[in-house]
Parts: C-alpha cells; sequence; structure tokens
C-alpha cells in the first residue's frame, strides 16, 4: 500500500473509540491492525480508532521523510506531552520491524536537553506552554522532525501539525505543513505527503 493510498483510509478517524486489546494485539500487519482497532459507525461505515491512526500516520510521516545524512536504518521518536497512545505506538513500531524491517525506537520521559539526539519529536497536549515553547527552541537548529498536535505546537514553529476531530464525530484528521520549518532544519519531505496536507506554509 502506497503512501497516497495509505492516507484517505488513515485521515477518517473516530475520536475516542475503544477496541478489544486481544484482537488487535494479534495483528501481524499495519493494514490488519487498522482494520482490528476500528469500528462501525451509525451509518455503516468503518471509522479507525484515533491514535491508531495518528501513530500509523506519524510513521508514514518519518517513512517520508530525508535527513541531511540521507534515509535512517533507526528513527529515534521522542514523545513529550500528553501520551494517549497505550501502547498503540509501540505496536505500530513492532509491526513495522517485523513486516517491512523498519526500525522505530519510541523513547519517552526525554528532557529538553536530549532533544537534538532525537531524529524525530511528537508533542501531544502540554498543559505549561512554555514547556512546549522549549523543547521546540531546543530542536530549532537541529534536524529533528517536529510532529504535534497542539493547539499552539505550528505556532511556536512546529513543522507538521495534526488538528483534531471534534469528541465523538467521525471526520477527516487534517493536516498542516510548515515547510519553512522544515527546510530550516535540513529536512526533506516526500511529494506525496506534501499533497495530502491541507495547508502547507513556506
Amino acid at each position: 500500500m502506497t503512501f497516497k493510498t495509505i492516507l484517505p483510509v488513515l485521515l477518517l478517524t473516530l475520536a475516542g473509540c475503544t477496541t478489544t486489546p486481544s484482537i488487535a494485539d494479534k495483528s501481524k500487519t499495519i493494514d490488519e491492525y487498522l482494520h482490528n482497532t476500528s469500528v462501525l459507525t451509525e451509518n455503516g461505515e468503518r471509522a479507525n480508532d484515533q491514535y491508531v491512526t495518528k501513530a500509523v500516520l506519524i510513521s508514514e510521516i518519518i517513512a517520508n521523510t530525508q535527513w541531511p545524512e540521507g534515509k535512517k536504518d533507526t528513527v529515534k521518536l521522542c514523545v513529550i506531552g500528553d501520551d494517549d497512545f497505550r501502547g498503540k505506538l509501540n505496536k505500530v513500531a513492532k509491526i513495522l520491524k517485523e513486516e517491512k524491517g523498519y526500525n522505530l525506537d519510541v523513547k519517552r520521559g526525554i528532557g529538553e536537553s536530549d532533544v537534538k539526539y532525537c531524529d524525530a519529536l511528537f508533542a501531544g497536549y502540554m498543559y505549561v506552554d512554555r514547556e512546549l515553547r522549549g523543547y521546540l527552541n531546543r530542536a530549532s537548529g537541529h534536524p529533528v522532525l517536529t510532529i504535534g498536535d497542539d493547539k499552539y505546537f505550528e505556532y511556536h514553529g512546529g513543522m507538521i501539525t495534526f488538528n483534531r476531530p471534534d469528541s465523538g464525530q467521525p471526520e477527516r484528521l487534517k493536516v498542516n505543513i510548515n515547510m519553512e520549518a522544515v527546510e530550516k532544519a535540513g529536512l526533506s519531505l516526500n511529494s506525496d505527503l506534501v499533497e495530502i496536507a491541507d495547508n502547507v506554509k513556506y
């Protein structure tokens, strides 16, 4: 499945839905995991779990990013702020390694001074605005891909922002790209990723 074909599937998400862990845990491929964690809506359509959607989308964005030294065999992804994935990001990383041989090393609990050692940074909601600014300021000047869904993320220089769907309402997850910040860090994004973005700031 290519990036262009997987994104329309990923971008339909249902906020707050829950799934059966035993079924989801048996998933061997990303497609299986998406299906096993999805739910049927009232109109009979299938909607993906919000956090599985984000986990897969993060992994796809990383896979479609070029670092100054080229593609990476292992990408160190640091997670800060609210971590609502409940193991789903780690499950996606495990499937990717088994299915495609791609290594996504998920790290949590990092301090601001550790950001420069990350290849990518995902920021969940942060209750103290200055904390988010501190992490992004530390990432500035380093080839660190920054992704987040905090409403102030793009404003503070974040590169790729997810707009959260309204609670309980299945709708398309929107993606904004701050290309100026991406290029300033010496990174480049696959054209397919740029094409699916709702808003690209140059």
